[in-house]
Parts: structure tokens; sequence; C-alpha cells
């Protein structure tokens, strides 16, 4: 697929819609049950998709500003535990998704054509546009949505 601002608007926009809509068709009393599709529950995902949009979100933001960032990396391994995952509620991090999901696709979708390419430098992947960091984000959601997903369908 060619690499263009609609067609990666597009994808961001379709992740955030099929991600919410399998965490919303799972039951509540199931987000912390663990199946065998997955070493995380439904929760952890869902908590782990809010945290990560939240750095994401940063991200595009300081490179929309023309800041030129050095993008800091995330551990996600070390989230569950210091971000008190299994204490969290499932759907205040699905709300919280959901709200910075839609408030960047808005930002986002209203760009200047500039502005894409504008860029930050990422420590493994090296200096890249703002088109190039929202499809980096994209393939980390649709990931999740596919692990969410393995998870649904387990839990059926």
């Amino acid at each position: 697929m060619t690499l263009t601002v609609a067609n990666v608007l597009q994808r961001y926009t379709q992740a955030g819609i099929d991600f919410s809509d399998l965490a919303w068709s799972i039951d509540e009393d199931q987000y912390n049950t663990v199946t065998g599709a997955d070493e995380w529950p439904a929760a952890y995902v869902i908590h782990h998709m809010a945290d990560a949009d939240i750095h994401f979100a940063s991200r595009y933001l300081l490179v929309i500003e023309g800041a030129k960032p050095t993008f800091q990396m995330f551990n996600e391994d070390v989230y569950p535990e210091r971000l008190n995952y299994a204490g969290r509620s499932a759907v205040s991090s699905l709300a919280t998704f959901e709200g910075i999901h839609e408030g960047i696709e808005d930002i986002l979708s209203n760009l200047p054509d500039e502005a894409w390419e504008r860029t930050g430098t990422h420590p493994e992947r090296g200096e890249l546009t703002l088109l190039q960091v929202l499809d980096g984000a994209c393939g980390h959601l649709e990931a999740h949505v596919a692990q969410l997903n393995a998870i649904a369908q387990e839990l059926q």
C-alpha cells in the first residue's frame, strides 16, 4: 500500500474504530480473564493502548510544532506493574484511548500539507516524517487490534 496522508489517516481511523468495537464487545467482567491466546488479559491491552496513544500523541504534537524532537522510547514491559494495570479501570482506559484517538484524528485531519513533512528522530529508526510516525503508530495499533481479537475469540 502506498504511503499517503489519505490512506494512513484512513488506517488510523479504522484501527481506532476496530479497537474500540472489539474492546466494548467483551463483557466487563471478563476484562481481566487471562486466556490461552495471550499472557495479557483484555484489560491490559486496553490500558497499554491508552498509554501508548498518550506517547504517540505527544510525538505528533511535537513534530507538528516544528521542534524536530528526539522521541523518547517507552518500555511497555514495565508498564503493567509500574502503571498498576491490575488496579486500573479498563473502562476508564478505553475512554482515554477513544478521547485521545478522536482528538488526534481531528488535529491530523486538519493539517496543511507541509506539516506532514516535518520530522522527529526515533532513537532506533532515525529521522521520520510525521506521516512515517503515524504509519508506525497505525502498525502498532493494528497489531494490538489483532491481539485483542484473539483474546475476544477465546472469551466467547
